[in-house]
């Protein structure tokens, strides 16, 4: 049985599961009054700064 027949036998049978639905992250939208956003995401990224430590 699929995911999306369980689903469907789900809802007719009015059942609801109780596991948790997965965490989604808010999408920035809004600016923040105190601090304003002065690059406005007009910046390229030529290659990835590596930086690390060995002890």
């Amino acid at each position: 049985m699929g995911r999306w027949l369980a689903g469907r036998l789900m809802k007719e049978l009015g059942l609801v599961s109780c596991q948790q639905p997965t965490h989604r992250y808010k999408r920035g939208g809004h600016e923040h009054v105190a601090i304003p956003n002065h690059l406005e995401r007009q910046f390229a990224v030529t290659e990835p700064i590596r930086c690390g430590a060995v002890m």
